[in-house]
């Protein structure tokens, strides 16, 4: 499933007005009277510097957002590894249960629990290498992805232990059928929660992968808009103080269309 950001038409025309910005000014209705040159490119200057910092923003918000999925991805792909070594691990166990139903030797039934249980360790042993800057989902940490403007509007991405003990796999020992029983329900049931903890996981690096889209273009927008703005010495106030103005509340009120009713309760955009 993917989340595309769809921008509002307020919110479109507003970010592309910055980069062309009329040069006409509209006369007042008490006389057409005009702003002197001076004032109005002081007043060009401070939306310019309203521009740079909302980029400025935007960029220490971005930062965020990247060092999230990079933590994410880190994560997602050690899941895998780590799935792998569980299904290994139970296709162990079944040999191991067929091949003792068919009556061979110990040393063969002793072989499948040490395959067993060296897979079992190079599952802790994976996850112990699935950290990033500090932060390891699959030890139970957990990171927030600020997208601006508090608390209130982050994602809180909770960890789990992904280790063998961590998802309910016990050291085999396989001295009979029955301790061989118990070693197959452990992995099936651990494949089970892997996976709901990779759904989860995924569908929050979904979510701020587009979050990290959309700041992305919108700092574009800004930059592009500055450069413009600042080459433009005949805008007028009105139309410098307007774009400001829409551009805010554009900014303020646009949101990111999902279509995941989950996430889309977890968003609002900067």
């Amino acid at each position: 499933m993917s989340y595309d950001v769809i921008l509002s038409s307020s919110l479109r025309n507003s970010l592309l007005s910055l980069k062309d910005t009329s040069k006409n000014s509209e006369n007042k209705q008490t006389g057409d009277v005009k702003t002197p040159p001076a004032a109005q490119k002081t007043k060009q200057s401070q939306t310019d510097v309203s521009i740079d910092t909302s980029s400025s923003n935007l960029g220490r918000v971005l930062d965020n957002i990247n060092q999230s999925i990079l933590t994410i991805t880190r994560a997602n792909d050690a899941i895998n590894e780590i799935e792998n070594l569980v299904k290994e691990a139970n296709k162990t166990a079944s040999e191991a249960q067929s091949s003792l139903q068919d009556g061979a030797e110990t040393s063969v039934i002793k072989d499948f629990e040490t395959s067993f249980n060296d897979a079992r360790e190079t599952i802790t042993n994976t996850v112990q290498n699935a950290g990033f800057k500090g932060k390891n989902l699959l030890s139970g940490d957990e990171i927030t992805t600020d997208f601006g403007n508090g608390s209130s509007n982050a994602i809180i991405t909770q960890g789990k232990d992904l280790s063998a003990e961590g998802i309910g796999i016990r050291p085999a020992r396989f001295d009979n059928a029955e301790a061989i029983a118990q070693s197959i329900g452990d992995t099936q049931s651990a494949i089970l929660s892997i996976n709901s903890f990779s759904k989860t996981i995924q569908e929050d690096l979904k979510v701020i992968q587009t979050r990290g889209d959309f700041a992305q273009k919108t700092i574009s927008t800004f930059q592009t808009g500055a450069v413009e703005s600042a080459q433009n010495d005949d805008a007028s106030e009105e139309g410098i103080n307007l774009l400001a103005l829409k551009t805010r509340q554009a900014l303020e009120n646009s949101s990111i269309s999902l279509s995941s009713s989950k996430a889309q309760e977890k968003l609002r955009l900067f």
